[in-house]
């Protein structure tokens, strides 16, 4: 996909030919929002009554298993075959650096993100 830039009200290509936006938000995924995923309050508090009741270990399988199959690459295909050429991913820091541990990089975190580039790339 070319280069986007706004020229006045519109969006357009490096050629300057209007390019309207479709696309969808994958709100809920690295950035967990409890009116998309069905909780109440805030997600740190999700994880701590979580981890009441299945352990610490057990509720980091339950958060990485539903980011391992909330986006997948058939969905991105999915989108795009309906004409989307724009995915929004909102994102939360805590999948990129642990609050303990400041600076310290959650490979994960961007590894998921690289997925969901990769993905979009070849759609």
């Amino acid at each position: 996909m070319p280069w986007l830039k706004v020229r006045g009200d519109r969006i357009v290509d490096e050629a300057g030919r209007d390019t309207p936006l479709r696309g969808f938000c994958v709100g809920g995924w690295l950035n967990l929002e409890n009116f998309i995923n069905g909780y109440p309050g805030h997600p740190q508090t999700y994880r701590r009554a979580l981890e009441g009741v299945l352990g610490t270990r057990k509720t980091a399988f339950f958060f990485d298993r539903m980011a391992d199959h909330f986006l997948a690459e058939t969905d991105v295909r999915f989108m795009a075959g309906l004409g989307a050429n724009v995915l929004r991913i909102p994102m939360n820091y805590r999948w990129f650096e642990d609050d303990a541990r400041p600076f310290t990089w959650k490979h994960e975190g961007f590894r998921r993100l690289d997925a969901a580039i990769e993905w979009c790339a070849r759609n």
